[in-house]
């Protein structure tokens, strides 16, 4: 596997010693998305980053909150019905960040969206993956965390507390992964598995020995028709073939081979299933290079932080701090603590989870984390006593691939967090699944 690039996630330690040098604007290279926050926060109030780490860890996730733009103001939002009107312009947030490393979250005024308890808790479930939140300044612990509202699109986070950074930092690294290509029938109306099943079967022959030179071959129906459907359109659905190889010739059209992989699934189109196409533009088939990404971790003492004055010349280093920790390369994980009963609840109706739980999802490389909450008091017994690990793998289905799933709570905001390992296959660029950022676990589980 050939390495193009790779990029440490520095934290704000050379914003906040940049900004107490004099500057205006400070110019990073790679930092961690909530380092901004934390230089700026660090500088203002003062802090040591050898011994603050609570207000340290507080500015860390305000940070986390803002740095996606509006999606702490409601955009992908399970809530999101209430929140048409001026969905057109959702505003971007504001974090106040306060001296004791609480904060304040609101945003634009006379924007759409909201600032809310559920959709301040949906971000911050967002891409985390456990218990403790890492940065390479100061590490986060969620599990404490509460939030209020304070008035109208007003929400004051606070409970966060801190712990010494880490003696690693987060390292992103992409290399070549070879070539991919992929097909798409579709397909339309009844006994859609069969004839499924029935292209599946023609493709491959068409493919014969062929198939061993590739890296993965997936066939995939996507979708369903609706039973009595409003239209066509509505009965049809996608059939996919995806396609992985580090034989180029097989799947790139300058060099394919006669066959190759847009002839092997093309030819059987005139002895294809009933209620069968191909979409028109099969540029896909032609193959493209692809990327894989995953994250490791470099001992902070390895890298070389400087700060670089444009008006003096002068280079300032940042050393990391002398109070990092090492830390366990799994966080903890368990289920809930005395359970209640679930029939005491009383009668039930079946129906889906999400008629009562909101929730978000995202991707931490190759890992799907997923978070769930209620927003009513009287719905969190139920709540963490029904979201187990074996009810989650079960809910998966196929879909579940064996792996380990990792299991927390956050009682302050009424949210049970799992984090699923390898769940992506290898991350966004290589992935081949549709959900190569995790962003639809969620509602898929909902």
């Amino acid at each position: 596997m050939q390495l193009i690039y790779h990029r440490c996630y520095l934290g704000g330690a050379g914003i906040a010693t940049a900004l107490r040098q004099g500057a205006d604007i400070v110019i990073c290279g790679r930092v961690a998305d909530a380092a901004p926050t934390i230089g700026a926060a660090m500088w203002y109030h003062g802090w040591d980053r050898d011994s603050d780490f609570d207000q340290i860890a507080g500015s860390l996730v305000a940070g986390h909150l803002i740095e996606c733009s509006s999606y702490v103001s409601g955009g992908y939002y399970s809530g999101f019905k209430d929140l048409f009107d001026g969905c057109e312009n959702l505003g971007f947030p504001i974090a106040e960040v306060y001296a004791d490393g609480s904060c304040l979250i609101e945003k634009e005024p006379n924007t759409g969206g909201e600032i809310s308890i559920g959709t301040v808790a949906s971000q911050l479930l967002y891409e985390i993956q456990g218990p403790q939140y890492y940065g390479s300044d100061v590490v986060a612990v969620l599990e404490g965390i509460n939030m209020a509202q304070d008035g109208k699109d007003r929400v004051l986070v606070s409970g966060v507390q801190g712990k010494p950074p880490p003696t690693t930092t987060k390292v992103g690294l992409t290399a070549k992964g070879g070539y991919q290509a992929e097909f798409h029938f579709y397909l339309v109306g009844l006994d859609l598995k069969e004839k499924a099943a029935w292209t599946e079967k023609q493709v491959r022959a068409s493919m014969g020995k062929n198939i061993d030179r590739f890296s993965i071959l997936k066939f995939s129906l996507n979708g369903w028709a609706q039973p009595d459907p409003e239209n066509q359109d509505f009965a049809t659905v996608d059939f996919r073939v995806f396609a992985q190889t580090k034989d180029r010739s097989l799947v790139v059209k300058d060099t394919m081979e006669v066959p190759g992989f847009n002839r092997w699934c093309l030819e059987n189109f005139l002895q294809s299933c009933p209620g069968a196409t191909i979409e028109n533009d099969i540029r896909q088939s032609a193959g493209k290079e692809f990327y894989e990404y995953w994250a490791a971790l470099l001992p902070q003492c390895e890298i070389s932080h400087a700060v670089n004055l444009l008006w003096s010349g002068e280079a300032l280093g940042i050393p990391p701090s002398p109070k990092m920790e090492l830390y366990e390369s799994r966080q903890w994980s368990y289920e809930t603590r005395d359970p209640v009963d679930l029939t005491s609840f009383g009668p039930t109706t079946r129906g889906p989870l999400g008629w009562v739980v909101l929730g978000r999802s995202g991707d931490k490389a190759s890992d799907a984390n997923l978070g769930l909450f209620v927003r009513r008091d009287d719905e969190w017994d139920w709540l963490r006593s029904l979201l187990t690990i074996p009810l989650i793998t079960k809910m998966l289905g196929s879909e579940y691939n064996g792996r380990e799933i990792d299991r927390f709570e956050i009682p302050g905001i009424k949210a049970v967090h799992f984090l699923l390992h390898d769940h992506l296959d290898r991350s966004y660029n290589a992935t081949s699944t549709y959900d190569g950022l995790g962003k639809n676990v969620c509602e898929y589980i909902r």
